[in-house]
């Protein structure tokens, strides 16, 4: 039988939708391809089809035999391989999301640790990494370990918690800065995995990763100008160039919540403007 005419015979209906004979025109393929091998007859079974293109799987019988057992065989193998690359494609796009997703956390202002309930790090940013070579943290047999004990113990309350909660606290840091940390804990995540379940992430933890401001420079400005803690960290941020908002992201604050401090800053200093209040800072004694 010539392969025109075979590529016309019917395959067994009951097959998924898209196992069916090649729609394209089967004597140019026949010309451009086959005839170029030598070959007389196969079999062609569209296996994944889209707009402009179809993959089919082709396969070639002896021309002095019949193509029935050859079709039959085809119908037993292509949903096999229909599955296969169902899964390839699932893995693909699976592979695609997370690479968008830590390209986009990598963005952020913040560090961010995916964790498991017994404080295993599933996922984590580049911020996160910079924060772990700083000492804020440590990685013990996969688990996070915090240098501050209280934070610790926040942590790993929150990490077994039945009912859905939140913990919010900052940790003092290297070089005299402190680290605003909010964690929460997540639906659940798993799937499905031969022999069992991949248990995903549980709890997710945020850290500001503000620019340190040395102690003394805080301390300076605190005691010329009667300022708080939180005023004198501020101040000291415009000074160095920063603005409102990018100091505002930094400690995890809003915009308005940075703006009534700064109000403060300009009553306790007497400037009218941040141009003056850089001034008057940059003539404040520095002993």
């Amino acid at each position: 039988m010539p392969l025109w005419q075979a590529l016309h015979r019917p395959l067994r209906r009951g097959l998924e939708h898209h196992i069916q004979p090649i729609e394209t025109n089967k004597f140019y393929i026949y010309l451009q391809f086959l005839k170029t091998w030598g070959i007389e007859h196969a079999v062609f079974i569209v296996l994944e089809r889209t707009a402009d293109e179809q993959l089919a799987l082709a396969m070639p019988g002896p021309p002095d035999r019949d193509l029935i057992l050859l079709q039959r065989g085809m119908r037993l193998i292509a949903p096999h391989i229909q599955r296969a690359m169902r899964v390839s494609y699932g893995l693909a796009d699976a592979r695609l999301r997370v690479a968008g997703a830590e390209s986009l956390l990598n963005l952020g202002h913040v560090a961010v640790l995916a964790l498991i309930s017994n404080l295993a790090v599933v996922s984590h940013n580049d911020k996160a990494e910079k924060l772990l070579s700083q000492g804020l943290f440590a990685v013990h047999e996969m688990r996070v370990l915090f240098s501050d004990v209280k934070a610790q113990q926040k942590i790993s309350k929150l990490a077994v918690a039945v009912a859905p909660s939140c913990a919010a606290f900052r940790i003092a840091g290297p070089e005299g800065v402190d680290y605003a940390v909010l964690a929460m804990t997540i639906r659940p995540q798993r799937e499905p995995v031969m022999g069992g379940w991949a248990q995903g992430a549980t709890v997710l933890v945020s850290i500001t990763t503000p620019h340190p401001t040395p102690l003394i420079e805080v301390d300076r400005l605190r005691a010329w100008f009667d300022l708080t803690a939180a005023e004198a960290r501020l101040a000291a941020a415009l000074t160095a160039g920063k603005t409102l908002k990018v100091y505002a992201e930094e400690r995890a604050v809003s915009v308005e919540a940075a703006r009534f401090l700064l109000k403060g800053v300009f009553r306790k200093t007497g400037a009218g403007s941040q141009a003056q209040l850089v001034t008057l800072i940059n003539n404040a004694p520095k002993g």
